[in-house]
């Protein structure tokens, strides 16, 4: 019986773990992410920066001598030309991104070093005469104007008759961890403060992608995901970008990740304090057939096709009726907006078997393999 004993508790602890499996991880989320955001955040500042990234049409003298020097500056960080008409800014960009951009770019990171001195020093000589001053403070008093303009009648003209109903999506109710780890916390503590922005400007969003997974399947987070997913249509693009500039700038930025080729289609907003991102997917609508699309805004990037694959496979068109009215979820606590059919809708995203490769063990506080499910298949 002693001999037994051993080999019982041996084989049992084999089984143990050949069962239990650890979560995914990713290198490049939890370890070059946290690195490489404050340099993401700095793009961003000089990106929105009216003196470096912005030509005014109307500039003369020094300051058109400045604007042009600083052309190979607003090249790389998609620089846009601004006019003023009754107060309101009107931008545009200042470049097309469609032929011989790597020889563009190439050009202007040569000039780079010796362009930017010389225009930063032509347009801050500029700014010297106060008509060069009033004329940038009514630009950037325009700029950071926060009126919002609803799209709701133009959605309504597309065909959307209603936007939400008072029914609630289903929920599989998996088990998670009793606990979320605080990153997640903090994660979904920001999505609040945004839901209720959105919200009280009647801007139409739902849950998407991974999000609308773990709503789907647990009712809040996936426990090994790293961000939140959201979707709006890119009729709201500067909407959003207005709504959720009003947060905290202590801990949050809100970033245009849209491609210089396809503007208005991509936001991020940065949580500063978790190094962490909020993704914001814009859609657009096809009245004729009845459908919304994801738009990929790096479709045609020079990235290699291995990473666009996954991306481009969630740009097929959904049906409206797949989505709206949307319904009302829960998500870690929270009332939020899912797609109207929320299986149907994950399935255009993740194929048929939206049930997850792990399960959770309260008991033994470690992940189950399900053996039979497709994904072990494909990986091993």
């Amino acid at each position: 019986m002693r001999r037994i004993l051993p080999l019982l508790f041996f084989c049992t602890m084999l089984f143990a773990e050949e069962e239990t499996v650890e979560p995914p991880k990713s290198f490049a989320r939890e370890v070059l992410q946290p690195f490489g955001m404050p340099l993401v955040t700095a793009y961003h500042k000089i990106r929105e920066n009216p003196f470096l990234n912005i030509a005014r049409q109307e500039a003369t003298g020094l300051e058109k001598l400045g604007d042009f020097f600083l052309s190979p500056s607003r090249y790389l960080f998609g620089g846009k030309n601004a006019a003023l008409h009754e107060g309101k800014c009107e931008t545009s960009p200042s470049f097309e991104y469609r032929e011989y951009d790597g020889l563009k770019t190439t050009l202007s990171i040569l000039a780079l070093p010796v362009s930017e001195v010389l225009g930063c020093t032509f347009k801050g000589i500029s700014f010297l005469f106060k008509s060069t001053r009033t004329n940038y403070e009514a630009l950037s008093q325009s700029l950071q104007d926060t009126l919002v303009i609803s799209q709701l009648e133009y959605y309504r003209k597309q065909g959307i008759a209603e936007f939400h109903c008072a029914e609630k999506a289903p929920c599989l109710g998996y088990v998670r961890p009793s606990v979320l780890p605080k990153v997640h916390q903090m994660e979904v503590g920001a999505f609040r403060e945004v839901c209720q922005l959105l919200n009280a400007h009647k801007i139409i969003f739902w849950l998407d992608c991974g999000s609308c997974l773990g709503a789907y399947r647990y009712g809040g987070m996936i426990p090994w995901d790293f961000d939140i997913d959201i979707s709006i249509f890119s009729a709201d693009h500067e909407n959003v970008k207005k709504i959720l500039s009003k947060l905290d700038p202590e801990r949050f930025q809100i970033q245009d990740w849209s491609s210089y080729k396809y503007p208005h289609t991509f936001l991020k907003l940065y949580l500063k304090e978790t190094k962490t991102l909020i993704d914001i997917y814009h859609y657009t609508l096809d009245s004729k057939d009845r459908t919304l699309t994801y738009f990929y805004t790096y479709k045609d990037s020079a990235m290699p096709d291995s990473w666009k694959k996954g991306e481009l496979i969630m740009t097929k068109p959904v049906p409206y009726d797949v989505v709206f009215p949307l319904k009302k979820t829960t998500f870690d606590g929270i009332e939020t907006w899912a797609p109207h059919q929320i299986e149907e809708f994950l399935h255009y995203k993740y194929g048929a078997n939206l049930t997850p490769t792990m399960i959770w063990d309260e008991k033994s506080q470690t992940y189950r393999k399900v053996k039979d499910h497709p994904y072990w298949k494909l990986v091993e």
